[in-house]
C-alpha cells in the first residue's frame, strides 16, 4: 500500500513539474522572442558604427514569432538590454 501511494505521489509531482514547465515556456518572453532576439544578436554583431546600430533598430526579423510579429530589433534591444547588449 505504501508503494502504490508513493507512485501515486510521484506521478502527480511529475504531472505538475511538466505542467509548470510547460507554463513557464508559454508565458515567458525571453523563451518565446529566442529566435528573433538571436537572429537580431547577429546583426548587432556585423554593426560596425552607431549608424549600423540605428539601421538595424528598424529591422523586423525574419524568425520572429507570431506574438512578436512586427516587433523590430531596437525594441528587442530595449526589452533585453543584457542580451543583445552592443
Amino acid at each position: 500500500m505504501l508503494r502504490t501511494q508513493a507512485a501515486k505521489i510521484t506521478g502527480w509531482l511529475l504531472v505538475a513539474v511538466f505542467v509548470l514547465g510547460a507554463a513557464w515556456y508559454v508565458i515567458h518572453p525571453r523563451a518565446t522572442d529566442a529566435m528573433a532576439i538571436t537572429e537580431c544578436r547577429q546583426h548587432y554583431a556585423r554593426a560596425r558604427n552607431k549608424s549600423d546600430t540605428l539601421r538595424i533598430d528598424g529591422i523586423v526579423p525574419e524568425r520572429a514569432p507570431r506574438a512578436s510579429a512586427g516587433v523590430k530589433c531596437g525594441e528587442f534591444r530595449r526589452a533585453y538590454p543584457e542580451v543583445t547588449a552592443r
